[in-house]
């Protein structure tokens, strides 16, 4: 947290390294930049995780390999970071929005492991 790294142990770093991962940082002004950049070259809204790839993948040097970045989630999961980012509002996807008239959904269960654990086996 003081430095902003952290060291792996070599146990750990081997099997990660050898399968090609590795871990970078991007500021939140550089997301919210890669958020605005992506929407004007592609026409996409994403969200922030997603921006934070996308970003990351331009800083990569070109090879002939083929830089692929997962989309996290739908950008209509973050839209106060879109609507600073783009100054769009972010649009829900068409298979959620029959969600919207249907109103929420809960139960209160006291605050017990095994209260908890009945109410999810219920299926309540």
């Amino acid at each position: 947290k003081q430095s902003g790294s952290a060291t792996l142990p070599d146990e750990i770093k081997g099997p990660l390294s050898c399968m090609g991962l590795s871990a970078k940082t991007v500021t939140n002004s550089d997301t919210l930049s890669e958020m605005k950049r992506f929407h004007s070259e592609t026409g996409w809204l994403i969200c922030p995780h997603t921006a934070v790839g996308t970003a990351q993948a331009r800083r990569e040097p070109e090879t002939d390999a083929a830089t692929v970045v997962l989309a996290t989630a739908a950008a209509a999961k973050f839209p106060e970071t879109v609507k600073e980012a783009t100054g769009l509002d972010a649009p829900l996807p068409q298979r959620c929005e029959s969600l919207i008239a249907r109103g929420e959904v809960f139960s209160e269960v006291p605050n017990d492991l095994y209260a908890v654990r009945s109410v999810i086996e219920e299926g309540r």
